[in-house]
């Protein structure tokens, strides 16, 4: 009787706790790549659907990755990748001016077809919490970016990571971090987000590329794991395995939350593997039943007052390069498919109300009702072109973000709020480091001839042009003051010309070169006084700081 009333005062307690979370204006924001109630619902009351008139508040060019982005208090943190590593970076939601940026870890398959980064951070009372495509693991400042504990997961736990890399996200309940890990005693772990110490760890299951989400079954408060061929629910304060449901033999990678509705827990498979549906009484499993109606393997469905909408994967691509398969609907107390459309492809998908937010990974995003009878677009807008977007937006009352092809974006799609005015202007967001970036999905390719044909010719146009300048100005100039004005022109004039002519056009070799020109002219006039000794010995200071910082650039 006493367990009772303790299952019953605990249940109450996160109900109250979700309701705190679900209509205080903190919990607006997108803490976790779900949102703020774990299944990619959004409570924003002022949604305008219509995406006609929506305006793009700014672009903004960042590395690889299909990190999700999660928001608080005006402040974007997600993933990326360069060839220098693996960072966590912050940027301002109204403006996409970066605020800080913190390296983790070295990066996952380069030149690969899928490089990383793929888990996604969470905020928590303060902090950034985050995992790497190797399994690392760490707590950040959410204010500054200073890392406060880090560790391996492989190696503390001694558990190889997944075949394409650790793509969990950290969940952050109940004052503990709860991470998959992998078999040896370690499916599924709790940290203390305070240090990083391990709580409690459990089960010997091998995992897949699905994070944990918390649920309430039968009236009991619980971690669900979704691991590669077993879903568990777990006591989030022991870590006792509550039920196990085992649904699947050998390779079986997904990345698919599970979705809950009353009594049934929905678990999707890639690749015609279909959904597995498991239904309690009380707390314990009293049947399962399999569906071939719907597999899905990056992009969660929704659920919707009984309803699931989603993509059913067939494969991963079709004659046009696309994900083969349809966009459904199905009754989810019968399993019965209500109706399905070719027209979107495979979609990432919030809920706003009675509002689905659709982003299909060829770019589009789309508006639709609610509606178990037929598919109701209400309005679609290209977001990004040629790029694939395998990464779920994120909305923070109002302003929708979105990630494509080492891009973001941010959309005002509700009310007008905080220091948002109509009349400013798109700010497309490109830094010398976004400039650098160009030439980043080649950066294991040889130029061919033609690129240095290219790149060779507007050095030599520079050069050309700054001879003619000094040969028609009125006073005279010697030979430092036109290797100088070369050496400034090299770095000026790389992001003009890129910009210009939309290829990248690296002229800061013609910088190096002139700084390496200059140092014989200065030190050959050291004879002539002291001045021009001290000249000398700045020059060379010069060249090695600028040696350096191409260094730096190009390893950037």
């Amino acid at each position: 009787m006493g367990k009772n009333y303790i299952n019953i005062f605990l249940v109450l307690l996160f109900a109250s706790f979700l309701s705190v979370e679900a209509n205080s204006d903190d919990k607006l924001e997108w803490d976790h790549i779900l949102g703020p109630t774990h299944n990619s619902h959004s409570i924003w009351k002022d949604l305008k659907p219509d995406l006609k008139d929506a305006r793009i508040l700014w672009r903004k060019s960042v590395g690889t990755g299909h990190s999700g982005m999660v928001i608080n208090d005006g402040r974007i943190y997600t993933q990326e990748q360069n060839l220098s590593g693996q960072y966590v970076i912050c940027l301002d939601l109204l403006t996409g001016n970066e605020m800080w940026r913190t390296r983790y870890g070295y990066p996952w398959e380069l030149d690969g077809g899928y490089p990383g980064t793929y888990s996604s951070p969470t905020y928590y009372k303060g902090k950034i919490y985050y995992c790497g495509c190797f399994g690392e693991v760490g707590c950040l400042d959410g204010g500054t970016g200073k890392t406060i504990w880090d560790f391996s997961m492989a190696k503390k736990f001694a558990t190889p990571m997944p075949g394409f890399g650790y793509a969990c996200t950290p969940l952050a309940v109940f004052d503990k971090i709860y991470l998959p890990v992998g078999d040896n005693g370690a499916s599924v772990v709790a940290l203390n987000p305070e240090n990083g110490e391990t709580i409690w760890k459990s089960g010997n299951y091998a995992i897949s590329y699905c994070s944990c989400v918390p649920m309430e079954i039968g009236g009991r408060l619980q971690i669900v794991g979704s691991l590669e061929n077993y879903t568990v629910g777990l006591d989030p304060e022991t870590g006792r395995e509550l039920w196990v449901d085992k649904f699947s033999d050998g390779y079986n990678p997904t990345g698919s939350y599970p979705i809950k509705w009353e009594n049934k827990l929905l678990r999707l498979s890639p690749f015609l593997k279909g959904t597995r549906t498991i239904i309690f009484s009380d707390s314990r499993i009293s049947s399962v039943t399999d569906s071939s109606a719907m597999s899905n393997d990056l992009f969660s469905p929704v659920c919707m007052e009984g309803y699931l909408y989603g993509f059913d994967l067939q494969s991963q691509t079709d004659d046009k390069g696309r994900s083969k398969g349809t966009f459904k609907c199905l009754d989810i107390a019968t399993g019965k498919e209500l109706w399905k459309t070719e027209e979107l492809g495979q979609s990432s998908i919030l809920v706003c109300g009675k509002i689905l937010i659709i982003l299909q990974e060829d770019g589009t995003l789309m508006t639709a009702k609610h509606n178990p009878e037929k598919f109701e677009l209400i309005s679609k807008r290209k977001i990004f072109e040629d790029k694939k977007c395998w990464t779920i937006p994120a909305l923070n009352k109002g302003y929708l973000l979105m990630r494509g092809g080492g891009e973001l974006v941010c959309m005002n799609i509700g009310a007008e709020s905080r220091d948002d005015k109509t009349s400013t202007p798109v700010i497309h967001v490109k830094t010398f480091w976004a400039y650098l970036g160009g030439y980043f999905n080649k950066s294991f390719n040889a130029p061919s001839a033609r690129d240095f044909g290219r790149l060779f010719g507007f050095c030599i146009l520079i050069i050309s042009l700054t001879s003619a300048i000094f040969v028609f100005v009125p006073w005279k100039l010697n030979d430092l003051s036109f290797v100088s004005a070369n050496a400034i022109l090299g770095v000026f004039l790389f992001p003009v010309l890129t910009s210009a002519t939309g290829i990248f056009t690296f002229t800061v070799p013609l910088t190096l070169f002139s700084l390496f020109h200059i140092l014989p002219l200065v030190q050959y006039g050291r004879e002539k006084s002291k001045t021009w000794n001290l000249a000398g010995r700045g020059a060379l200071i010069v060249f090695c700081l600028f040696c350096f910082l191409y260094f730096y650039l190009c390893r950037q």
